[in-house]
């Protein structure tokens, strides 16, 4: 017993103390916890007086809008796939943002879009529009005080380090308000703001500004996420990237679209990484501002740009997203393309009863108008290519300025599809721009176009797409070459990390790249017979035997599924020898083309790239234009192709599938040009430069010079010109000769229907030699041509040399049969004032052939061989001397050692002299000395150079300009 009350007392000893000690142990826990906790129990309290009394200034400061709710809601933002903003190409994929994700709705006023700031350029940057909601980062956006933004969220997981710090900068470096603040250390980072409502009607944009510091490879950007009503997005705008260390600057998206089905954006503020990452630097956001503007809706397809000369020309537009009690003043515009109004008008859009919303669909509380509808009638309009703008304002400000191409042309009432011409479009296209390319391929003379098939062959809806567009082209009987150009991202990084070209994939064994193309060879490859391996500029293939060896095993393998097709690749001029196997090369718009082997069949193409057009206007791009293309075909070219179609400045369209600054050169010259045969060019009495291309039924004649000038010819009774825009108009007629008027200048023009016998005549006529020696004496040459009527013909021909030269006989007749040559011999004095270089002649003829024709036709007759030249060069000295260098330079083979007196005959003052004795080969200088050089400025001064016991005689006249110090005008003539 004693035992068992000892153990008992012991038992409740040891509860007592265990007791004791739990009661200890709790308190000292809870002491702890309370100790630990106070801090946070006092931010609380912070934070509920800060919020009564901001609650309170705001409801006392009606200017300003309510704060936002409070939402900090955990969680990875999207899905999104944010580590490709370096690349800015790659869509973001859809259901990328939580549903709970915080909803602001708009702001009523737009007073904060005025309100002064430091960077005041930013608020005033889309002048009348409606601020629908904006990102200060002020104290109101940071309630609960923990310096990050209420109800934004910020990218977790790879690529996105957490230990990249961001928080709000209550003093910002040149700001006088705070700031969204990212520390670079080696990643980048997203933040995104709650979700804000938006009405589609409406045009959108999103304005901020960006300051970074001490960056060499990341930069700092703003993006905007479409989303519909269930949160997944529809589309996403960057703007352009901010690095370096870089002041507040403007960062701009828009005014963008919005989709039918838009109910939210999502602003985003990134720090993004280039080809390396930043380990330090700094990045900074503020003043974002999100902003409505209304819309003008000029018809959903780019089709509607193209318009018919024969139709009616009605642009119809609704204008949506204007705030229903106000009233604007519509100003519209048509400008063709050399910027000269061609119609304006203007009217007054009257306020409007606002239209009831749909608010289960789109929850915006916002009252919105009808869309109001304008027509305005163009007919008038010629053909060309015009800028339409509308420009809307509200009491003197502009709220909506939008600028729209149109063309109007001729159909073609017979479609064109063969020729020489085509397109190279450089990457995937859009539905509704593969609808664009159909529809207008046979309204252009294309014949070949050229499409990239490995991007689209893996993707179900693409390759449909892909499909019809490739069907619609073969019913047309549209060329179609299917490019393997970038291959698939896994299959490229088994390649080296430089990319050097298709060369490389193809190169490896066959087994690694075959599956890869085998959904296009066999989706495609009813449509397509021929190929290419590598884009346009990928000339991996052109050096190295594995090259060579891969491209023989691509072509077999293509050949195996395809079979008959063709294959080819890009080339360029300074390679080596074409090798055996390519079906057709292609190569820079270029006169120097690959190197042929005797027994190679390749075809030759050339890829005319957009950025090969010089120029700053609209005509000078087309004048450049036109003069590559009848380049390429006077050499002979299979096929020109536009490497570029899409290019915004020197594109056949825009990149939206509306009409670009160069469809209606590029359709011009393409319709004239393709199937005719370069002929040659002939003499005008201006010098214009000119081009024959003749088929069976016309022929084509191209004009251009360098300076404004009128030329005088007789094409055929039918010739009308057409510039490149495709506009016509009739020649004029010249009174006193009969001869058409043709009015050239630097920008190309073309004679169309004019007469295939009469310009192949003027082709075909010429002096046989067309150059004599500069001898006094008598001296012999013909006048030769070819009857060029597909009849027999009657000619009279005079032929009118200087009335010095009496040249003999002056006249002559021809009977002459169908295609039959003739030739007129002549003879005539030179005589011994006879100046080098080229003298004006003139042939008058008057055919009777299937009806009766009289013309003229300007040569040229040289007087000079290229054995001994003649340079001069006068400059006015210091000391106001006009010093006249003569350089004789004799180029006789085999050598003739000459001698010749010099005079200089100067106006007025006796002659000056000097000798040249013993030349030889190789170059002779004299130097003259005339005082008070400044009052020859303007006068022509005559060097003449005598052989002595020889004939040559070499007569040079010039006109001296005192102001430059250059080779006199006309500085080398030749004697012959």
């Amino acid at each position: 017993m004693q035992i068992h009350s000892f153990q008992g007392s012991l038992a409740g000893d040891s509860f007592a103390v265990r007791a004791n000690m739990l009661r200890f142990r709790l308190s000292t826990s809870l002491r702890r916890s309370l100790f630990k906790a106070w801090p946070v129990i006092f931010r609380c309290w912070y934070v509920w007086v800060c919020f009564i009394v901001l609650h309170t200034r705001t409801l006392a400061d009606e200017s300003r809008p309510a704060a936002p709710p409070v939402n900090k809601e955990a969680g990875k933002p999207s899905a999104s796939d944010i580590h490709q903003d370096n690349a800015h190409s790659e869509p973001l994929p859809s259901g990328s943002l939580p549903a709970n994700q915080p909803v602001i709705a708009p702001q009523t006023v737009a007073e904060t879009f005025r309100k002064e700031l430091s960077t005041p350029k930013i608020a005033r940057h889309f002048s009348g529009a409606t601020v629908v909601q904006e990102f200060l980062f002020d104290d109101r956006e940071d309630l609960d005080q923990d310096d990050l933004p209420d109800g934004w969220l910020r990218r977790k997981g790879a690529p996105f380090p957490r230990y990249v710090e961001s928080m709000i900068d209550r003093s910002p470096p040149g700001l006088d308000h705070q700031a969204l603040r990212f520390r670079v250390n080696g990643g980048p980072a997203v933040f995104y703001s709650p979700l804000v409502r938006v009405d589609p009607n409406y045009n959108l944009a999103v304005t901020g500004s960006i300051q970074t510091s001490g960056l060499n490879h990341s930069a700092g950007l703003i993006s905007i996420s479409v989303l519909d009503a269930r949160r997944e997005r529809l589309a996403r705008w960057l703007s352009q990237p901010i690095s370096g260390s870089q002041a507040w600057g403007a960062a701009v998206i828009g005014p963008i679209s919005l989709p039918p089905q838009a109910a939210f954006v999502v602003v985003g503020c990134h720090v993004v990484d280039g080809f390396q990452t930043d380990v330090r630097g700094d990045v900074w956001f503020a003043d974002l501002q999100v902003v409505r503007l209304p819309n003008i809706d000029w018809g959903s397809s780019p089709l509607n740009c193209f318009q018919d000369k024969d139709l009616n020309f009605n642009l119809d537009m609704a204008f949506t997203g204007l705030e229903p009690a106000l009233e604007y003043q519509l100003d519209l515009t048509a400008r063709d393309v050399d910027g000269n109004l061609i119609a304006r008008d203007q009217r007054t859009l009257k306020p409007e009863q606002p239209k009831p919303v749909d608010q289960s669909a789109n929850p915006q509380p916002t009252q919105v108008a009808e869309p109001r509808r304008v027509t305005w009638n163009l007919d008038q309009l010629e053909f060309g290519h015009y800028q339409m703008e509308a420009r809307l304002t509200h009491d003197g400000v502009l709220v909506l300025q939008k600028i729209r191409p149109f063309v109007r042309f001729e159909t073609l009432e017979k479609p064109l599809t063969t020729g020489e011409f085509g397109w190279s479009v450089p990457s995937v296209m859009p539905q509704k721009v593969l609808n664009v390319l159909s529809a207008m391929v046979d309204q252009t003379a294309t014949s070949c176009v050229k499409y990239p098939v490995w991007e689209s062959a893996d993707d179900p809806t693409l390759m449909s797409e892909t499909t019809d567009f490739f069907e619609d082209l073969a019913e047309k009987g549209v060329t179609i070459v299917g490019v393997f150009g970038a291959p698939p991202k896994p299959l490229q990084a088994m390649t080296s990390q430089e990319w050097q070209g298709s060369a490389e994939i193809f190169s490896l064994p066959r087994e690694i790249w075959a599956d890869s193309m085998q959904p296009a060879l066999a989706g495609y490859g009813s449509h397509i017979r021929r190929w290419q391996l590598g884009s346009d500029r990928d000339h991996s293939f052109v050096d190295g035997l594995n090259t060579v060896l891969g491209f023989r095993v691509a072509r077999s393998e293509i050949q195996s599924i395809s079979r008959g097709s063709m294959v080819g690749t890009a080339w360029t001029p300074q390679s080596k020898e074409l090798p055996r196997g390519i079906d057709f090369v292609i190569s820079p718009a270029s006169l120097e083309l690959p190197k042929r082997n005797s027994a190679e069949t390749a075809e030759q193409w050339v890829v005319l790239q957009a950025t090969d057009l010089k120029g700053t206007t609209s005509p000078q791009i087309a004048g450049e234009l036109a003069k590559r293309l009848i380049e390429q075909r006077k050499a002979g070219i299979e096929t020109i192709l536009h490497g570029d179609p899409f290019h915004p400045q020197s594109g056949v369209f825009s990149p939206d599938g509306s009409p670009g600054n160069m469809f209606l050169p590029w359709r011009t010259l393409a319709i004239s040009l393709s199937g005719k045969e370069f002929a040659g060019a002939f003499t005008l009495p201006q010098r214009s430069e000119n081009a024959v291309f003749i088929d069976e039924h016309e022929a084509c004649v191209v004009l251009w010079n360098q300076r404004e000038t009128t030329e005088k010819a007789h094409l055929g009774n039918d010739a009308v010109l057409v510039d490149l825009w495709g506009r016509q108009r009739k020649l004029l007629i010249d009174q006193v000769t009969g001869q058409q008027l043709l009015p050239v200048g630097p920008v190309p023009i073309i004679i169309r229907k004019c007469s295939p016998a009469l310009a192949k005549w003027r082709v075909a006529t010429h002096f046989e030699r067309g150059r004599c020696r500069s001898e006094y004496g008598m001296h012999e040459d013909a006048l030769v041509g070819t009857n060029t009527f597909p009849q027999g013909a009657s000619a009279t021909v005079e032929l009118l040399l200087p009335k010095e030269w009496n040249a003999e006989p002056r006249s002559s007749n021809l009977q002459l049969r169908a295609r039959e040559p003739w030739r007129i011999p002549f003879r005539f004095l030179l005589p011994a004032t006879a100046s080098l270089g080229d003298h004006e002649a003139e042939i008058v003829f008057k055919i009777d052939a299937d009806q009766h024709y009289e013309f003229r036709m300007p040569l040229v007759y040289r007087v000079g061989l290229d054995d001994i030249t003649i340079e001069v060069i006068d400059r006015l000295l210091p000391d106001g001397r006009l010093e006249i260098e003569q350089r004789v330079m004799n180029r006789t083979d085999p050598e003739e050692i000459v001698d010749f007196r010099c005079s200089l005959f100067i106006p007025n003052e006796r002659r000056q002299r000097v000798k040249i004795p013993r030349l030889g080969q190789g170059l002779d200088k004299k130097i003259f000395y005339l005082p008070d050089g400044a009052r020859f400025d303007g006068q022509t001064l005559w060097l003449r150079l005598e052989q002595e016991n020889g004939r040559r005689i070499l007569n040079y006249r010039w006109v001296v300009k005192t102001g430059q110090d250059s080779p006199a005008t006309g500085n080398e003539f030749s004697s012959r």
